[in-house]
């Protein structure tokens, strides 16, 4: 077996210069985090159960979209706020109703709206609902208190919750963001949250991380892979992702912000500004009407992406063809 810490050396870099300028571009604005659960009426347990659920099937939805009342949503938030509009109806999440979740139910709470891997969803979130019951009664406030509200360390909440299939990701991206909507919607804190959390590498964040150049890849036929939009390898996105991670630690660490703010950035950046396609690297911008962006940070739009004057994929077409790499996962 290849050795993941030797094939991102040689598969990829990390341009801490690049970091650096990336970090002190955005230091400029924080996050406005807009509370969703506090004003619903609701136990505390019932809140935590809908949060798992959610992250639970949270991931490739780049093809899912719905309307909501006459409102148009993409991506995770459909499928967020799809899942609240039944927990305001009365929905308890309760694991022996979600380990026997029929799909007419399920189908049910998107009602027209488009999802992707439908079956699979299903599956993951009757397979949390069953290992919540054996492990912790059903109750995600047990397990918060068998890791003694600690992220990192022996059983610790990363540790247990990555029993569950849905959240084995080995880099733990849907458990750290997880983690960090609970502490954003004030549900519960972790004691070690400001010296253990790490952002939630997924699919925008690695091609931001791609594009300004924070990580460039040095092996010419992966380079060309990704160009193209081939699928990779397991040990070449495993190396290319964690790559990303070290890249997005000096992020951290150079702006002085919580991961959980320096992931909220980049996500919303990668999912509004830095799309696959037609990118809004200067103006005019096309999406101001969707953009995340704006609306989740204090950073005041002129049009364009406010990593443009840092960014290597403004002045190089090369850069600009990367993308995240094609790889079939339910980790994100």
């Amino acid at each position: 077996m290849i050795n993941l810490t030797l094939a991102v050396k040689v598969i990829v870099s990390i341009d801490r210069g690049k970091c650096i300028d990336v970090a002190s571009t955005i230091r400029s604005i924080s996050v406005t985090y807009h509370k969703t659960l506090t004003d619903i009426a609701i136990s505390l347990e019932h809140k935590l159960r809908f949060l798992l659920y959610f992250m639970s099937i949270c991931y490739d939805t780049r093809r899912v979209w719905g309307y909501i009342d006459g409102r148009y949503y993409r991506g995770s938030d459909y499928l967020y706020y799809a899942m609240l509009n039944k927990l305001i109806e009365g929905e308890s999440f309760e694991a022996d109703r979600m380990e026997r979740l029929t799909m007419e139910e399920f189908a049910g709470w998107f009602g027209s709206g488009n999802i992707t891997r439908i079956d699979e969803r299903l599956y993951l979130i009757k397979d949390t609902a069953r290992m919540l019951k054996v492990l912790y009664d059903g109750y995600v406030s047990n397990l918060l208190e068998a890791s003694s509200y600690r992220l990192s360390g022996s059983n610790g909440f990363i540790e247990r919750l990555s029993k569950f299939k849905a959240f084995s990701d080995p880099l733990a991206k849907k458990i750290i963001v997880l983690a960090s909507l609970i502490e954003f919607e004030e549900l519960a804190s972790f004691k070690d949250s400001d010296r253990c959390m790490s952002v939630g590498m997924d699919y925008h964040l690695q091609r931001v991380a791609l594009r300004t150049g924070m990580v460039k890849i040095i092996d010419p036929h992966v380079f060309e892979s990704i160009v193209r939009g081939r699928f990779v390898s397991r040990i070449v996105h495993d190396a290319i992702r964690s790559g990303c991670m070290e890249a997005y630690r000096i992020i951290v660490g150079e702006t002085g912000f919580k991961a959980r703010e320096v992931d909220a950035i980049f996500w919303n950046l990668g999912r509004s500004c830095c799309t696959i396609r037609n990118p809004s690297c200067h103006p005019p911008c096309s999406r101001s009407d969707i953009c995340s962006f704006t609306s989740s940070t204090t950073y005041l739009c002129i049009g364009g992406c406010i990593l443009n004057n840092v960014c290597e994929a403004t002045r190089n077409r090369i850069f600009m063809m990367l993308k995240e790499p094609k790889y079939r996962t339910y980790y994100y």
